[in-house]
């Protein structure tokens, strides 16, 4: 909660501090390696963001839909880490399981 706080009040350092401790208390929660991501991510700390997201996706439910804005960001990562094929692949792997999730066609 604390990191979330941080985040919207814009402070990622706090954040990303708040959200690796909650990864180190229960390291088997894919929300806090989702936040520890999404954190990364808004700091362009892009290999960080990907070893995250990779995490909660493998701490997850394979085929869940709930994974695809997971992977849509894995996506983005590895787009500004300029892993072509990986981010293609995190992209299609977000559509597979929602269609709908428009911004992962583009």
């Amino acid at each position: 909660l604390t990191g979330d706080v941080a985040r919207q009040q814009g402070n990622v350092a706090e954040a990303m501090l708040a959200y690796e401790r909650a990864v180190g208390m229960n390291p088997n929660q894919p929300r806090w390696w989702v936040a520890v991501g999404e954190t990364a991510q808004a700091q362009n700390l892009h290999p960080r963001a990907i070893q995250a997201y990779q995490k909660a996706l493998g701490l997850g439910k394979p085929g869940d839909p709930e994974q695809a804005p997971i992977y849509y960001n894995l996506g983005v990562s590895h787009y500004q880490s300029q892993q072509w094929e990986a981010a293609e692949q995190a992209f299609m792997n977000a559509l597979q399981l929602d269609p709908n999730l428009s911004q992962a066609a583009y």
